[in-house]
């Protein structure tokens, strides 16, 4: 199944399988990819803008195993908002939601430091 069809695509764009050289951060689940793990990286130009999409492999099984064979880069999580009371999706979707309050709080903390 596709879930990119709402999306324009980019004017271009390259996908590579790296690893990573420092800490980088899943655009999906939001977890840390650590130095040395492999991710899946994607560069291009979308509406004029240069972007770049890190995703780990979990978010790419996971994608897989609920049957996507392409979504909006940054958007699985809006693939997976109905869970179909799917565990495994309901644990990913509420270990992200947590991700996502600690790395605002962190930025809070950073802001209101200054």
């Amino acid at each position: 199944m596709c879930n990119c069809g709402d999306y324009d695509p980019p004017e271009f764009a390259r996908q590579q399988n790296v690893k990573a050289r420092k800490r980088q951060r899943c655009d999906e689940c939001l977890r840390s990819i650590e130095p040395g793990e492999s991710y899946r990286k994607i560069c291009g130009k979308w509406d004029g803008e240069f972007l770049t999409f890190k995703t780990c492999p979990g978010c790419i099984d996971l994608a897989k195993r609920g049957g996507l064979t392409c979504w909006g880069l940054g958007d699985l999580v809006d693939c997976f908002s109905e869970t179909d009371g799917n565990p495994e999706l309901s644990e990913w979707l509420e270990a992200r939601e947590r991700r996502r309050l600690a790395i605002q709080a962190e930025r809070t903390e950073v802001i209101n430091a200054h």
